[in-house]
């Protein structure tokens, strides 16, 4: 449980903590958008991965999102300046690698979620959107719903 003070430390630590989850949220948020191509499709598990791995480089890529080390200085920016933040010449920071751990877990998320279900056929295991998404609506309020959470 963290509380929150005026001093120092507890600012410090909310910074910290910060910096540890706004690239996962990130990465769930921006993969949450290849949703809208699985409505009324299916994908192969290796196919959906490299898809959203594919849009999580294109955000880095044009200043969207930020991974690494200096993702704090990136969130600052973006809140203050909003209206300014494609000017910032901004280069992207990989202080670690992008790996594909965040993009599996996001999709055990929606495994959870009952969005996804899954098909193994000969090996192979392909996704499709639940009955229940499978429609741009149902897909739009599942994104909604991960990026409320982006920070």
């Amino acid at each position: 449980m963290i509380y929150v003070t005026k001093e120092e430390e507890t600012y410090q630590r909310l910074r910290f903590l910060h910096g540890l989850i706004a690239p996962i949220l990130d990465t769930y948020a921006v993969s949450s958008l290849v949703l809208n191509r699985l409505v009324g499709c299916e994908a192969m598990e290796k196919h959906l991965q490299m898809d959203m791995l594919a849009e999580v480089k294109c955000h880095l890529q044009e200043h969207f999102i930020k991974y690494g080390k200096n993702h704090h200085r990136r969130f600052l920016l973006r809140r203050h300046l909003r209206c300014q933040i494609l000017i910032l010449p901004l280069s992207p920071c990989l202080g670690e690698s992008l790996a594909l751990d965040p993009i599996r877990n996001f999709i055990k998320l929606l495994l959870g979620w009952q969005v996804l279900e899954t098909c193994n056929q000969n090996y192979l295991t392909t996704y499709v959107l639940t009955e229940a998404f499978d429609l741009e609506d149902s897909v739009d309020a599942v994104i909604r719903r991960v990026k409320r959470f982006q920070v």
